[in-house]
């Protein structure tokens, strides 16, 4: 999902996969009048055409992917907010928080023994 963020920004990557994510998707040859147009813009659409035509990609869901978003806010929001705090900001159980903490905790480590 990083070349299609590189191609057309996050936030059209975003909007791309809440329509499609979970979906095999043939990007067109061409642009104009195509679903991909459609769905994210004729503009962005012809970004994607001149990089991707013709490939075929399986798609995620893009929940996951907003999920990691917000996960990685949360941790970097845990310097200057508490958990009960971050609970309220995020409509999260003050658990859901501390065990959002202890898996990023937990993947700083499996970092350093890579």
């Amino acid at each position: 999902m990083r070349r299609l963020a590189n191609i057309i920004g996050l936030p059209k990557t975003l909007l791309f996969l809440q329509k499609r994510g979970g979906t095999v998707f043939r990007f067109p040859l061409l642009a104009r009048d195509s679903l991909l147009a459609e769905l994210i813009g004729y503009e962005y659409a012809a970004l994607l055409v001149d990089s991707l035509g013709g490939e075929v990609w399986e798609l995620p869901k893009a929940d996951k992917i907003l999920i990691k978003i917000r996960n990685q806010v949360i941790l970097e929001a845990r310097e200057n907010h508490s958990n009960a705090e971050l609970a309220l900001m995020f409509d999260l159980t003050r658990r859901q928080i501390i065990n959002i903490a202890n898996e990023g905790a937990d993947d700083t480590n499996q970092d350093l023994f890579s």
